[in-house]
C-alpha cells in the first residue's frame, strides 16, 4: 500500500458509480476504499515523529549553549585585556604626570656674561 493518499479523479469516479449499476458499483467503491491511506498507525508515526523533533530540540538547544559559553568566554578573555591595557596606560600617563626633580639652579651670576671665572 503506498504511504500517502492516491489522487482520484472524482468527477471520473462519480461518473463510473452512475453508469455501473449493481454489484459492479460496489465492487468499484470497496476497492476504491481500499486504496485510500487509513489512520491505522498514524499515531504511532507521529509519535515517533514527535519524539524526533524533542530529541532535535534538545540537541540544538545544547549546541546554543555551548556557543554561548564559548561567545561569553571569548568577550570575558578580550574585556580582560583590554582593562590590562587601560590600567598600564593609566599608569604610564600618572607616571610622565609625577612632578619633575627640580632642576639645578647655576650660582648666582653664572650666567652673567660680563662675570669671568
Amino acid at each position: 500500500m503506498p504511504d500517502g493518499p492516491i489522487p482520484r479523479d472524482e468527477d471520473a469516479g462519480e461518473a463510473g458509480a452512475r453508469t455501473t449499476t449493481g454489484r459492479g458499483g460496489a465492487a468499484e467503491r470497496r476497492r476504491r476504499d481500499r486504496q485510500r491511506p487509513t489512520l491505522s498507525g498514524l499515531g504511532t508515526r507521529v509519535e515517533q515523529i514527535l519524539e524526533l523533533a524533542e530529541r532535535q530540540a534538545d540537541d540544538h538547544r545544547a549546541e546554543a549553549r555551548r556557543e554561548a559559553e564559548r561567545i561569553v568566554t571569548a568577550a570575558r578573555h578580550e574585556a580582560e585585556t583590554i582593562l590590562n591595557r587601560a590600567h598600564e596606560q593609566a599608569a604610564g600617563i600618572g607616571r610622565d604626570l609625577s612632578p619633575a626633580p627640580p632642576a639645578q639652579t647655576p650660582p648666582p651670576g653664572a650666567d652673567d656674561p660680563t662675570r669671568h671665572a
